[in-house]
């Protein structure tokens, strides 16, 4: 399956998810850990209608909805696999993904569950807490509590760690404090990063969005800005923005003369997305008497939550603090190349709402998607 495909996969997941979340708020989707989640219900399902479900809201094309499941599975898993290890020296992601099981629950077929977290009673719940914990440096501690842990159902549980450092980091000289604007009618202060020179920049007038990546270090990943053209228009640009747009937006970025000025933020967010993947037409797996799931028992339980947990920061040098020592670069504002003409000029200042997507340039996969509403300042 071609990377296009697959990104395509990957993609039309996120902008789903996104469009379905409650506006108006901040919301953090990590489509490729959620990805992971849906590739784990493909494994303990025999229920051929939710298989049709994932099938439709990963809008697979009609000689991929032929294949068998555990071929579906497979192009979930390896395209998982791709991204995840797209640069080990630069960058680091880890998913962390589970089963949180009823302590009355037995399991009756444990080869599916090899991969899989499992947790059921208050001790492996603590563990799971703390190796979360752990893994997104203290920004999340509290992953699985009383409201979201299992009475009768399951709960599918994520997490999404990624650690990257910038190509050409922002100057710590250059960040100040500014304004950010997250409605008409309320503005908080917090430091803005600023970044100059020789930018990928493109904008969409139909859709209404203007876009401008920032590499990471090995260049594989990136972090994407997406503002709205109108002022406050965030909504609607999220209305229109498809897989297909979002394509068309990356594979035509040109280099112009400008600067990106982004808040130094933190997105820390645990979600229960039960209701946004009801919204997107995933019902029976949450419906004892259809979810089917006797790939593991053959009692019948449903799925009672689907939680998340996405921690982001954004400082000078890139996502989280680097483990390695990087060199800073010094092509801050240099412009490489000769011009028999004055460059184009764009700048673009996020200080309103906005979307931040961390991207695989490999077929422009979508790992993380998250709607930036009112930013947390990283300490």
């Amino acid at each position: 399956m071609s990377s296009a495909i697959q990104s395509h996969i990957i993609n039309t997941l996120g902008f789903h998810l996104l469009k379905s979340s409650e506006k108006g708020h901040s919301v953090c989707i990590s489509s490729l850990a959620i990805l992971e989640n849906l590739n784990t219900v493909l494994k303990f399902t025999t229920s051929d209608k939710i298989v049709k479900e994932i099938d439709d809201l990963l809008e697979f094309n009609a000689e991929t909805k032929r294949k068998t499941r555990e071929e579906k599975i497979k192009i979930l898993s390896d395209l998982i696999s791709s991204i995840i290890h797209g640069d080990t020296e630069f960058v680091t992601i880890t998913l962390g993904n589970g089963v949180c099981l009823p302590v009355s629950f037995n399991l009756e077929n444990t080869s599916v569950c090899k991969d899989i977290t499992l947790c059921k009673d208050d001790a492996s719940i603590k563990k799971l807490n703390e190796n979360i914990v752990k893994l997104t440096e203290n920004k999340i501690k509290n992953f699985l509590n009383d409201h979201n842990k299992p009475k009768s159902g399951i709960t599918l549980f994520n997490v999404m760690h990624l650690q990257a450092a910038f190509c050409n980091v922002f100057r710590p000289d250059s960040t100040e404090i500014g304004e950010f604007h997250t409605s008409p009618s309320k503005t908080i202060k917090l430091p803005m990063l600023k970044s100059g020179g020789m930018i990928m920049y493109n904008d969409d007038k139909e859709v209404g969005v203007r876009v401008m990546y920032h590499s990471f270090n090995g260049c594989n990943y990136s972090v994407l800005v997406l503002v709205p053209i109108k002022k406050f228009g965030l909504d609607e640009m999220e209305k229109k923005l498809t897989a297909e747009k979002y394509d068309h937006l990356l594979t035509n970025m040109r280099s112009v003369l400008g600067s990106l000025t982004i808040p130094k933020l933190t997105l820390n967010n645990v979600s229960d997305l039960t209701s946004t993947f009801k919204k997107c037409g995933l019902t029976d797996l949450f419906d004892a008497s259809n979810a089917s799931l006797t790939k593991i028992t053959n009692s019948k339980v449903a799925v009672d939550h689907i939680v998340e947990g996405t921690s982001i920061s954004l400082n000078e040098f890139g996502s989280n603090k680097p483990k390695r020592e990087l060199m800073q670069s010094e092509m801050y504002g240099m412009c490489c190349g000769a011009f028999t003409s004055p460059p184009e000029e764009q700048n673009i200042i996020a200080n309103e709402p906005f979307l931040l997507i961390i991207n695989f340039h490999k077929g422009n996969a979508i790992i993380s998607i998250n709607r930036v509403v009112e930013p947390i300042a990283t300490e």
